[in-house]
């Protein structure tokens, strides 16, 4: 889990670097290319190879599934065009509140009077954080929201990845995942003429070599993370990714200078002190059961 807490982390920000030097979506199409074909050759070449990609009865869940991540992918990568990697770490941890929300209205998770309460000064910290009383248009607002978007499809991925891990693997169902993401980054770039700006002039080592590492982070990233879904307690799992946005905001200020209000700094501490009560409310109810 500390592992996967760091990764995250690093993710945000090298997506944040990246964007330095690369057009979005070419820079998503190129990391993902990395991690795609890392994790297809390691399906490939250990057990039985390309059997590993059956579907297995699941196969309507992983066209949902890779729906869901072509939008994820695009909403957080473009994100960070408009918003900072601080505000993009804090408000992607939305998709716990988002999980419980989703969960009542399918009649798979239980919320109560207590959650209910700790809503209000979470919406007051998501205002705060995103500096909702200024006057005229802030320019992080589109990021903002496309970072939400992420988050809901992010929390809506974790009730489908929930009827396809139990008869897929987790290196298998990461392979779809991210051709999908890849997939839609491809059409975007196509669309936006961005290959014509590869084609212009070569990028720096250095620029090449955020994408390399990222796509590696991925490759590592995203299966673990399901294997971890299938292991360990959702709970536990959403309280240690509670550190990753401390970790980027911290990276955020030394590297990009990104400094919080003190307003901003009140927001972040409301939203993930509702999310660590959340959290905490599902464990309680996790161990003891229902009343």
């Amino acid at each position: 889990m500390f592992a996967a807490v760091l990764c995250m982390a690093a993710q945000t920000l090298l997506m944040r670097a990246a964007l330095e030097s690369w057009p979005v979506s070419l820079a998503g199409v190129i990391s993902r290319t990395v991690a795609f074909t890392m994790l297809a050759a390691w399906v490939l070449a250990t057990g039985s190879g390309w059997r590993r990609f059956k579907p297995r009865g699941t196969g309507w869940w992983l066209v949902l599934m890779c729906l869901v991540s072509a939008l994820l992918n695009f909403a957080l990568f473009n994100a960070l065009k408009w918003t900072t990697a601080t505000n993009h770490a804090i408000l992607y941890r939305l998709d716990t509140i988002l999980v419980v929300l989703i969960g009542s209205l399918l009649g798979i998770e239980r919320i109560g009077w207590k959650e209910l309460i700790l809503l209000p000064p979470m919406l007051l910290g998501i205002a705060l954080l995103a500096e909702v009383g200024q006057s005229g248009f802030q320019v992080h607002w589109a990021g903002d929201l496309l970072v939400i978007t992420g988050a809901a499809a992010f929390a809506v991925n974790a009730f489908v990845n929930r009827h396809i891990v139990q008869t897929m693997e987790p290196e298998s169902m990461a392979v779809y995942n991210i051709a999908a993401g890849s997939l839609g980054f491809v059409v975007v770039s196509i669309s936006e003429g961005e290959w014509s700006w590869l084609a212009r002039g070569a990028p720096s080592v250095g620029a090449w070599l955020i994408l390399v590492v990222l796509g590696l982070l991925i490759t590592g990233f995203v299966p673990a993370y399901y294997l971890l879904l299938r292991h360990v307690p959702v709970w536990k799992l959403r309280t240690w990714m509670l550190i990753v946005p401390l970790l980027v905001a911290g990276a955020d200020w030394l590297v990009w200078g990104t400094r919080l209000t003190g307003w901003q700094w009140l927001g972040t501490a409301l939203l993930l002190g509702g999310l660590a009560a959340l959290i905490h409310l599902e464990r309680r109810d996790r161990i003891n059961g229902p009343p």
